[in-house]
């Protein structure tokens, strides 16, 4: 399969319009490929490439003539995902099915329409399949999180079916897929938050009342949150040590690797954005470098990108999804045990850029309700997290102390990805920077919503 993938490189692909900046697979070398179980008259298969930045890109391809190109939803790569893991199918060497729970032979396929960097697929109405756009190889000791999840009987998120995964002949592996249970009537936080806020908005606080969805969701946020934690940091087989203390170095890596996000972003930068971030820069580099007063810190393994958009609202209530850590996090770093602050700090930010979305989708109107209403939102979304913690025993999983630096590692981070990924999600960061410049000017820039 590789060989003939290599001599008909590249496929042909048509590369959605939505906006993200993604390299094309004629930019990289196919290195692995497997075939899919056929589906009438055109063959199947998964295709691993490597860029020249050595990341890695992934791709279901579809036979077209003689040659190939990316598979779309409807052309049935994903339902031959899906019945390789109900037969059992072999699959060529390197890779393998990882398999947590039976699996039927569905038919049918679309794809879901929401934005996202990597591309989901509902297969039979009932299985979601998530191919990764941006696998990474990690060492085999690196554990699955949906086991582990799976085995503490965590219920807060989508039942894991499984995974697709490769392994390099150097023995480390990368998911390149992952099945869960479909949930038919959910919505993501993109939707549900953006919505709730949206009715905040227009009725006016004078027309608010305490069951408002907006002033609810970010506390059930924080509490979900927490028990996302608590579960990570529960031993299993899967994970029997699941959280430690580590010292100044690995600390130190942090700080280094957050100061390089943020001048990086400053020579990224231009014209108005650029000077924004200028005026909050001084601010940012205050606040990353406090992490050089901890010595210690606990770590665990963590979601590692947690934002509203990974939050699914159904009829059975709230669901994480999507544990595949962030792309803009170096291959080499991703999965590794991280504090808790991590993700709660990304929770915080993304609650800001709800905001920031209702502003855009309302005209500037509503700024000054917004903007009271993020501050209220992150401080329910931390005192449910902070309780929800308490409530099982586990205080110690949060580090009050890098909820700082770490919230202004994120504001940098968002401004990259805005600028090499997303151009149009720009505006979101901007916007938190803007509130961070506002609140320097009123307080010296300590207040912590500054996410």
């Amino acid at each position: 399969m590789l060989d003939e993938l290599v001599a008909a490189w590249p496929p042909a692909e048509e590369l959605a319009d939505s906006g993200y900046l993604r390299p094309s697979l004629a930019a990289a070398t196919p290195i692995a490929a497997t075939g899919l179980r056929p589906h009438g008259e055109f063959g199947l298969a998964v295709v691993v490439a490597r860029l020249g930045s050595g990341r890695l890109m992934l791709a279901p391809l579809v036979r077209a003539g003689t040659g190939w190109r990316r598979a779309r939803p409807r052309e049935g790569a994903s339902a031959a995902l899906v019945e390789t893991f109900a037969t059992g199918a072999t699959l060529d060497d390197g890779f393998l099915v990882r398999q947590l729970a039976p699996v039927a032979m569905l038919p049918g396929e679309r794809a879901i329409g929401v934005d996202q960097t990597n591309e989901s697929v509902v297969v039979g109405g009932t299985v979601v399949v998530k191919w990764l756009a941006q696998p990474a190889l990690r060492p085999p000791t690196v554990p699955d999180l949906q086991a582990h999840l799976a085995a503490v009987g965590y219920a807060g998120v989508p039942r894991p079916l499984g995974s697709l995964v490769w392994s390099d002949a150097a023995r480390d592996q990368a998911v390149l897929a992952f099945l869960t249970e479909w949930l038919p009537d959910a919505r993501d936080g993109w939707d549900w938050c953006v919505q709730d806020l949206l009715e905040h908005v227009q009725h006016g606080p004078e027309g608010c009342v305490a069951t408002c969805p907006a002033r609810s969701f970010p506390a059930a946020l924080g509490r979900l949150t927490a028990g996302l934690h608590v579960a990570l940091a529960t031993a299993s087989p899967v994970i029997p040590e699941p959280d430690t203390i580590v010292d100044r170095r690995i600390i130190g890596g942090w700080g280094t690797a957050a100061m390089t996000a943020l001048d990086t972003a400053l020579e990224l930068l231009q014209d108005g954005a650029g000077a924004l971030l200028r005026t909050c820069a001084d601010t940012l580099r205050s606040d990353i470098a406090s992490m050089d007063t901890l010595s210690t810190t606990r770590v665990q393994h963590i979601h590692g990108d947690l934002h509203v958009g990974q939050v699914l609202t159904s009829t059975r209530g709230l669901a994480v999804i999507d544990l595949d850590d962030d792309i803009s996090i170096e291959a080499a770093e991703r999965g590794r045990p991280l504090p808790a602050a991590r993700d709660v700090a990304q929770l915080t930010c993304s609650l800001d850029h709800v905001g920031r979305m209702v502003d855009l989708r309302t005209g500037g109107t509503a700024n000054a309700v917004i903007e009271r209403w993020i501050g209220d939102a992150q401080g329910a979304m931390l005192d449910a997290y902070r309780a929800g913690l308490a409530g099982a025993g586990r205080p110690d999983l949060l580090d009050e102390r890098l909820l700082r630096p770490l919230i202004a590692e994120r504001t940098c981070v968002e401004l990259l990805y805005a600028t090499r990924v997303l151009p149009r999600w720009l505006y979101a960061p901007l916007g938190t920077l803007g509130r961070m410049a506002s609140a320097r000017r009123n307080d010296g820039g300590r207040s912590l919503q500054t996410g």
